[in-house]
């Protein structure tokens, strides 16, 4: 919408410029105020939807975030929960220097 609003405004300009005896209001120029005020309310709802657009991009980025955070928090917890069962089991005996271990 911007290249139609610019055009139309260089347009209305160029009218703007007119002899004092051309510069009537006439149904052109009537056609012109009309399409710039639909123009520009056009872009006016555009550049808000791009705003609520990018405010939704920044949340999902937040929960995106937040998700990964709990789901790394969670294989931890999972991690921890087997070793657990593990020396319930008597499969296991954790060593300090065993890299697996959620105790080193």
């Amino acid at each position: 919408k911007q290249v139609p609003l610019s055009v139309l405004q260089q347009r209305v300009a160029v009218r703007k410029l007119r002899p004092a005896r051309e510069a009537v209001r006439d149904e052109v120029e009537e056609a012109m105020q009309g399409e710039l005020q639909e123009l520009l309310k056009s872009v006016n709802v555009l550049n808000d939807k791009v705003d609520n657009i990018e405010s939704e991009m920044r949340k999902l980025k937040a929960n995106k975030k937040f998700l990964a955070i709990d789901l790394r928090d969670k294989d931890r917890t999972l991690k921890v929960d087997k070793k657990c069962l593990d020396l319930i089991d008597g499969d296991t005996t954790p060593s300090i220097s065993d890299p697996g271990t959620p105790f080193s």
